[in-house]
């Protein structure tokens, strides 16, 4: 019998690099005033009265701008990655439907900002990329990638009565569809690494039917997990240098509830490997300070009462968690500046087909305070 909830395979590169750029919400607005990148960079050039910009010079002018348009992009750019909407090649398609249904009613005066506007990203975005690639090792493959709809719906943790998730799961899949991906690799705090990776469109040739999607994902985000679609005889050592991780995805469908802190920090322990001197064969041990913890779970108010009281609710959430050392007890008397940077072990089981033996057993649909913080 075919399992629900398989446990896959998902490149480790692809889960650490590209994933959190997935979390941010309203990421354009103002599409018609944004300046426009040439000029940008032309201005910083005779500012600083140089014949050329480095590529550091232009990075760090792009980056202080935040967003801007370019020829076939509306960019929001980050310093270390840029997420741009495929502005030209969306208009393209645009007007290739209205052609085809030969309905000037259809007519989109600003197809741009229009699409802008049905930009989805953030935790659903985020968790359907996971179906996706969970899909895509089931089936072996990242060509013509059939999945139905209630599939999407049943592995994001949704009953068949909650009808409104289908728009929502269309939103995201427009998003994944039109926005292109590029990380930007430093040497050292000024110096870019020339092999920067330009992920591009995370999903394409997209076919929407009534009972599902058929789709194409772009293979650099499937990585070394291609490899294992192959005979494995023919597989060296080179093939999997970005690494892979095993995913249990029932992790989807229980952390549907979570807040998104606590739901980034369990695919992170899900994802690391744990300290090897502080790793037993039972348990392996995530250690970090609170702060490094925080930046992971996109913990960032500007009060530090708001951001101790958040990483500990979040905390509390996490069905994943074994133990923690220092307490919960001990870490709540702490005081803000103590616990950021405290240095803290959280154990979580080291086999996953145990874990994930426990989250259906025990987690699939419950709610619950785990540690029992208040």
């Amino acid at each position: 019998m075919k399992e629900k909830y398989p446990i896959v395979r998902i490149d480790r590169s692809t889960m650490q690099d590209f994933l959190p750029m997935l979390m941010h919400k309203g990421i354009f607005s103002n599409y018609l005033s944004l300046p426009i990148k040439e000029e940008i960079l032309e201005t910083e050039r005779k500012r600083l009265g140089v014949a050329e910009l480095t590529p550091e010079l232009q990075r760090s002018a792009l980056t202080a701008a935040g967003q801007y348009r370019s020829t076939n992009f509306v960019v929001r750019d980050f310093g270390d990655y840029a997420i741009a909407f495929s502005a030209n090649m969306y208009a393209d398609y645009i007007g290739k439907i209205e052609t085809e249904l030969l309905d000037k009613k259809t007519h989109c005066t600003d197809p741009v900002e229009d699409g802008l506007k049905r930009v989805r990203l953030f935790k659903l975005a985020h968790r359907l990329v996971l179906v996706i690639l969970s899909k895509v090792y089931e089936k072996r493959t990242f060509t013509q990638l059939e999945i139905s709809k209630h599939e999407m719906r049943d592995w994001l943790g949704y009953s068949s009565s909650e009808k409104n998730i289908y728009r929502d799961i269309s939103d995201a899949m427009f998003s994944l569809t039109w926005l292109n991906y590029q990380i930007f690799k430093y040497r050292n705090k000024t110096k870019i690494d020339p092999r920067y990776k330009a992920f591009g469109n995370f999903i394409y040739n997209v076919v929407e039917t009534p009972k599902g999607y058929i789709i194409d994902v772009n293979m650099k985000f499937v990585g070394c997990v291609s490899s294992l679609f192959n005979d494995k005889r023919g597989n060296t050592p080179e093939m999997f240098e970005r690494g892979y991780l095993s995913y249990p995805t029932s992790i989807i469908s229980a952390t549907r509830e979570y807040s998104t802190a606590a739901y980034l920090l369990t695919n992170y322990l899900i994802a690391e490997q744990g300290n090897v001197q502080l790793n037993d064969k039972d348990y392996k041990v995530v250690a970090f300070t609170v702060k490094r913890f925080m930046w992971v779970m996109n913990i960032n108010s500007g009060r530090a009462t708001k951001r101790k009281a958040e990483f500990l609710k979040a905390l509390a959430e996490i069905a994943i968690i074994s133990e923690i050392s220092p307490s919960v007890a001990n870490l709540t008397n702490l005081s803000p500046s103590e616990l950021e940077n405290t240095v803290i072990h959280i154990k979580v089981k080291s086999d996953v087909k145990e874990l994930d033996s426990d989250i259906k057993s025990n987690h699939l649909g419950a709610s619950s305070n785990h540690l029992g913080v208040k």
